[in-house]
């Protein structure tokens, strides 16, 4: 199920757990829905965090596929999402009038090689 979605909320940080993650608020036609949640990084020395490609990846190219030069713009844009069924959840995000899509399975696919 495809549907049209506006951006109305984003998050980039931490966590309550200090994993790095980012979130999207969707309002849809049909209501609104959470995407993200994703660990971005991996544990470090001393407890610390680190960045990794994958999170780095994952964080541009859907700033690429909304069409968006940074994370601030993206409240208030619109984009695609396809859902798993009716209530979700998100199976991937889509440019509003171009036929690219935003899938974090390939992404992770691409950066473990």
């Amino acid at each position: 199920m495809i549907e049209n979605a506006k951006i109305v909320n984003t998050m980039l940080g931490y966590e309550g757990h200090g994993i790095e993650t980012f979130s999207l608020e969707l309002e849809l036609e049909t209501g609104s829905i959470s995407y993200g949640g994703y660990v971005l990084g991996s544990p470090g020395e001393n407890h610390k965090r680190i960045g990794t490609a994958f999170g780095m990846t994952a964080i541009f190219e859907l700033m690429n596929v909304v069409g968006v030069s940074c994370w601030e713009q993206l409240k208030g844009k619109y984009c695609r999402v396809e859902l798993e069924s009716k209530y979700g959840p998100v199976k991937r995000i889509g440019n509003l009038l171009k036929n690219e899509w935003y899938d974090l399975s390939e992404i992770l696919e691409r950066t473990r090689k």
